[in-house]
C-alpha cells in the first residue's frame, strides 16, 4: 500500500467526543459505555489518554 492510499482511508476525529471521553478519564469514571451522541472510538481515545494522565499525576 503506497502512503497516500493509507493517508486517504484515515477518518477524521471527533474532537468533542474525544475531549469527553480525556475529562471522563481524569475523574476516574468508568471507560464503557460512551455516552449517547458521542463516537465510541474517538471517547475511549480520550477516556485512555485522561486515565493515563490521571494515574501518572498520583505518583
Amino acid at each position: 500500500m503506497n502512503p497516500h492510499e493509507r493517508r486517504e482511508r484515515q477518518r477524521s476525529r471527533d474532537d468533542d467526543a474525544f475531549w469527553a471521553g480525556y475529562r471522563a478519564g481524569r475523574r476516574g469514571l468508568p471507560s464503557a459505555p460512551a455516552p449517547a451522541g458521542f463516537d465510541d472510538i474517538d471517547w475511549l481515545a480520550g477516556w485512555i489518554e485522561g486515565d493515563a494522565e490521571r494515574r501518572l499525576s498520583k505518583d
